[in-house]
């Protein structure tokens, strides 16, 4: 999203890596080969899926449907995929770190709020996540460091 790369692409050294940006990772023509959303994108934008504000289909095909979920850090965004298998996934980044943390609406230690861009938005994200879940029993949901999720899909792919 625009304005999680904005807060991020002038910053140099330790104040770029506080926000989890090294610019160096991106390759030279980032900026062109890329296509940078905001609330207004509105060649993008399609109904949005409750409980979500915004929605964007980036490619027009409703393969990869993008969702911002900001909290963790700023410009944060999911993306609901259509899978090969006829199933769909939510990957949901670092919006909660575990499953039972959307099911149950639980939001971490107080003490992760040193790594938030704004708990007050983590907790509204966490929430419209409890509430896809509830209403959305058929898609899988995917944090980024949920050990169950690893057990599922990792381990037992074997």
């Amino acid at each position: 999203m625009k304005n999680g790369y904005d807060k991020v692409k002038d910053l140099k050294g330790f104040s770029a890596l506080r926000q989890g940006f090294i610019s160096g990772f991106l390759p030279k023509d980032f900026e062109s080969r890329s296509i940078i959303l905001d609330n207004d994108s509105a060649k993008f934008q399609v109904q949005p899926i409750d409980p979500f504000d915004n929605t964007f289909d980036v490619f027009g095909d409703e393969s990869i449907k993008i969702i911002p979920l900001e909290g963790h850090y700023k410009g944060q965004v999911g993306a609901l995929i259509n899978g090969n298998d006829k199933k769909k996934y939510f990957f949901i980044a670092d919006s909660c770190w575990l499953s039972k943390s959307f099911r149950e609406n639980i939001p971490p230690h107080f003490m992760a709020n040193i790594i938030m861009d704004s708990s007050k938005e983590y907790k509204r994200t966490l929430k419209k996540i409890n509430i896809f879940y509830k209403n959305n029993p058929d898609i899988q949901i995917i944090p980024s460091h949920c050990g169950e999720i690893y057990e599922k899909f990792v381990l037992n792919q074997a």
